[in-house]
């Protein structure tokens, strides 16, 4: 019931802990559209990014409350924030959420949840596409360069932007505002901006992005919050969850959901 993301590598790693072996074939190719033409990290499919991550490690993890992965989640939640990509954010702290919750409501969950997710992106700013990007952009980024700074220069970008989104008022430019290209639109370029036009994956407009500094510390303050948590109640969470699987994928399950007991 985890179906959209990570199902096929839960799947995979659960036929290998059964004794499937996993073979490739050098050689063979099949089409998918490319990473780089697509990012549907920042829509609703963010929140099954998160929870079935979370859920696929707690099911065949071996490392001591989740290693580095609630340590990655924190730093993607911060990373969102900075580009005030707060809905991202927002669905990705109802994942853990999902997650704390435990693994009984996941069929349930396959009923309503994405409504409730898609509906929430109304509250949202970022999320409505502006197809005309040219009368609302001041111009084009197409000078920034693409490379990645340094460690050092990400660690002190990100105490900077973090120090700015948290304490200094944003000043929303009152007619265009700048427009950042998809490709250029890295955390530490996009998080220096009070309000930017970013360019979707498709090429087929823009999403404005608008600081709030309210929005940021109350997120902020979640996400701390809600990994702390799941990352203590680790080997409590990771014993429910591989206790459940059995009955969670089983045909009975499936018929129960798919209302073929009735």
């Amino acid at each position: 019931p985890v179906f959209i993301k990570w199902d096929d590598a839960e799947f995979s790693l659960r036929a290998t802990e059964s004794g499937v072996p996993t073979v490739s074939f050098p050689g063979a190719a099949l089409w998918h559209v490319s990473w780089v033409d697509k990012d549907d990290s920042h829509d609703w499919q963010a929140f099954y990014h998160a929870r079935n991550r979370l859920i696929a490690a707690l099911l065949h993890s071996p490392h001591e409350k989740g290693g580095r992965l609630p340590r990655r989640n924190f730093a993607l939640d911060v990373r969102y924030l900075l580009t005030a990509d707060y809905y991202t954010v927002a669905l990705r702290l109802d994942a853990y959420e999902s997650v704390l919750a435990g693994p009984w409501a996941l069929h349930g969950e396959l009923r309503g949840r994405l409504g409730e997710l898609r509906a929430r992106a109304a509250d949202f700013v970022e999320t409505s596409v502006i197809t005309d990007v040219g009368t609302a952009a001041a111009g084009s980024s197409g000078g920034t360069p693409r490379s990645s700074p340094s460690r050092l220069a990400l660690l002190r970008a990100a105490f900077s932007l973090a120090l700015r989104h948290g304490f200094t008022a944003p000043k929303p430019s009152e007619n265009t505002v700048a427009h950042v290209s998809y490709e250029d639109a890295s955390w530490w370029v996009v998080g220096a901006f009070d309000e930017v036009l970013v360019s979707n994956a498709q090429g087929s407009g823009a999403t404005l992005h608008r600081r709030d500094r309210r929005v940021f510390w109350q997120m902020l303050r979640r996400s701390i919050v809600l990994n702390l948590r799941y990352r203590r109640r680790w080997a409590s969470l990771a014993s429910d969850y591989r206790a459940s699987l059995p009955s969670l994928t089983s045909m009975s399950a499936w018929a129960t959901t798919f209302g073929l007991h009735d």
